[in-house]
Parts: C-alpha cells; structure tokens; sequence
C-alpha cells in the first residue's frame, strides 16, 4: 500500500483540470482522510448565491442568520425568507394555544371537572398513562403526607414488622 498522504505534481494537475483547487485537494486528504482517488475526482457542492437577497432581508428587519436558517434548514426560497416578516409573539403564543386546543385527547370539560376535584391537568394525564380510568383520574382526590404516612406505617404493622425498631436502634 502506497503512502496516501503524498500528492504529486500530477495529481494537482489532474485535480485542476476537475476545478479543484490544490488547497481544497490538500484538505480533502491530509485532513478529512479521503481516498486520493475521491479526493481529485469528486466535483466540489454547487452553492448558491443569495447575496442579492441579504439587503431585502435586512430591509425588512430580518437578520441574514435567521435568512439562512429559513434557507438552509426550513427549505423557503430565497425570495420567502427575505420578504415575509417575522412572526409576533403574540402571534406564536396564539398559534400554540391552537396546536395545543386540537392535540387534546380529553375535552376542556374533563379537566375542568378534575380541577375542581383539587387535580392539577398534569396529575390527571399522570393517572391516565398509569392506566386509571379517566373517571378515576379526575374524582380521585389527592392524598396528603399525613395520609402517606399512615398508610405506610399500617402497612408495616400488618405485615409485623416494627418501624420504631430500625428509627430508635441502640448503638454499640
């Protein structure tokens, strides 16, 4: 196996007549690890030219980070994401409140109904995920520390085992 690092006059030649610049070439091998092969035949990416449009942008009060985001990553056209203003947000919040007002599985009467009963939303949609039943989830009220505690220590005194045992142990 030849030593890959080595470019020759000739494969600079042969990289010019593909349009590639000997520092693109230097940088596709040394660096990036390409095949030497790859490295001289493959065509550089067409990049497209917006610059015509990063004045009608900033005209219209929009940042040429956020025309290249709409650009690049949102897939606009040129033309789009320079011309159409920025959303309020105002606007975005009342969008989302709409997004939220059609993903709702359960009606606002329902969670009307379990904040009434002392139940947050987020506690209710907890039950239903752990497979309570919807009734269940809104009626069931929330139980206190105190009733935790209780519960607890009944459960322990009913299987026979002493709580204060292990609290008030002597130490030797």
């Amino acid at each position: 196996m030849a030593y890959q690092f080595y470019i020759t006059p000739e494969d600079y030649e042969r990289a010019a007549a593909n349009g590639i610049k000997a520092n693109t070439l230097e940088a596709r091998v040394r660096l990036y690890g390409w095949d030497k092969e790859r490295a001289i035949s493959q065509p550089l990416r067409k990049c497209t030219d917006h610059s015509a449009w990063h004045s009608i942008a900033r005209s219209n009060g929009i940042s040429l980070h956020l025309f290249r985001c709409r650009v690049n990553q949102h897939g606009w056209s040129a033309e789009r994401a320079a011309t159409e203003p920025l959303t309020s947000k105002a606007r975005k919040r009342e969008l989302m409140l709409q997004a939220k007002s059609h993903q709702q599985k359960y009606s606002p009467e329902v969670l009307a109904q379990a904040a009434a009963n002392g139940v947050q939303a987020q506690t209710f949609y907890k039950r239903v995920r752990k497979g309570w039943s919807v009734e269940a989830a809104m009626n069931t009220p929330l139980i206190t520390n105190l009733e935790k505690g209780q519960s607890r220590s009944r459960w322990l005194r009913d299987r026979g085992i002493d709580f204060n045992a292990k609290v008030f142990q002597k130490r030797s």
